[in-house]
């Protein structure tokens, strides 16, 4: 009964900390205009999440392998967060944090219940006048109308993890009504905020959910279909890593090629090659400029030079590890939506924190069984070398 007892305290706290974290992160972007008068009880509120976070770390059964990578991940944290002097892989460690013996289902379906309720306040709110509605001119005279949030790519970034969530939960049930629905969401957000990123990876979605779909009807083998799902994650990972490292170094005499993009796109794709030259890699961050280097997020540049060398290959390091275990556990739609983040991630960076969505939870949710494993093996073997 105490131990019933005690898991129900532990997930309410993961889901109050990752809900206050989605919070937080919306009410920093929709209230940019008044959040440097408010930004002192933000941060209170943001200590409260912190607190609550500690009490739930607290509260889990941790071995001295998890101690271990607890004091590990809030280490590199409070490094990152010195040399950078941004929270954002805090945010990330959090979500590390607080999947450990937490029922993934619940917690997502709890983030897609706020997620609706804050998506419906947030467009209702501007259209009754409660709320100035944000709009952005765009290229060619097209106006990008993002309601609430302060920059259409966030409302596109919402309405993404909306779907994933959408698909996640009703995965076992998915037909046809829910594709026709998506669609919608689709063309809904590229009329009003026109966020290509987020479009492709919705339109991707509905595309792998038409095989899963498909593979059902002609019953595929799911062990294949886990496969060539693995595969397009991993390859779209390495892809990523491989562009990054050749836009750094690039020499300026090939830069003319990219001339042939659009501004938009040329110009994001030179800045990893003038950021690698004047700053260089460092181990665990730097600095960012964002007023000259704004835009630097084309295929993980922002990890690597941003966050750093640690930061990005604990990314690498911790997307294959979840690639591999869920590959290995048949579970074909936690696969899916890795592939939907990581190809998001070749252009985009936002959802790399707690603040904007669950990403860093999933990457987090196989890593403490594994430690568990390991431990297991490492105190049976010392067992045996004391003859115990």
């Amino acid at each position: 009964m105490l131990q019933k007892y005690h898991s129900k305290v532990e997930i309410i706290l993961t889901c109050i900390a990752v809900e206050g974290f989605l919070l937080y992160g919306m009410l920093s972007t929709v209230c940019e205009d008044t959040w440097q008068s408010t930004g002192v009880w933000w941060n209170y509120f943001l200590l409260g999440i912190y607190s609550i976070m500690a009490v739930k770390v607290i509260l889990q059964k941790n071995n001295w392998i998890d101690w271990c990578m607890v004091i590990s991940l809030a280490g590199l944290a409070e490094i990152s967060r010195i040399t950078t002097q941004t929270n954002v892989v805090v945010w990330f460690v959090a979500g590390l944090l607080l999947i450990k013996d937490i029922d993934l289902d619940k917690v997502l379906k709890v983030d897609l219940v706020t997620r609706i309720c804050l998506g419906c306040a947030l467009i209702a709110l501007p259209l009754v006048g409660l709320y100035p509605d944000h709009t952005d001119q765009m290229i060619g005279g097209r106006l990008r109308s993002s309601f609430g949030w302060s920059h259409p790519n966030e409302m596109g970034l919402f309405f993404l993890i909306l779907c994933i969530l959408w698909f996640y939960i009703r995965y076992e049930k998915w037909n046809w009504k829910d594709m026709v629905a998506m669609i919608g969401a689709v063309l809904a957000v590229d009329h009003f905020a026109n966020s290509r990123t987020s479009e492709i990876c919705v339109v991707l979605l509905v595309g792998l959910s038409v095989l899963v779909c498909i593979s059902r009807k002609y019953r595929w083998n799911m062990k294949k279909r886990c496969r060539t799902w693995g595969i397009a994650a991993a390859s779209t990972l390495i892809v990523g890593c491989v562009g990054m490292l050749s836009l750094m170094t690039m020499v300026y005499s090939l830069s003319g090629w990219f001339q042939r993009f659009p501004y938009t796109v040329s110009s994001r794709l030179l800045l990893a090659n003038r950021f690698w030259v004047d700053k260089g890699f460092t181990l665990f961050g730097q600095i960012f400029d964002n007023g000259t280097y704004g835009y630097l997020d084309i295929m993980y540049a922002h990890l690597g030079l941003n966050y750093g060398v640690i930061i990005l290959l604990l990314f690498i390091g911790l997307n294959l590890f979840a690639i591999w275990q869920a590959y290995k556990d048949k579970n074909e739609k936690f696969l899916i939506i890795l592939l939907i983040f990581i190809t998001y991630s070749l252009l985009e960076h936002e959802h790399f924190k707690m603040l904007s969505g669950f990403y860093p939870v999933l990457l987090g949710y196989y890593v403490w069984p594994w430690l568990d494993s390991c431990r297991v093996r490492v105190e049976q073997r010392w067992n045996r070398r004391n003859g115990k």
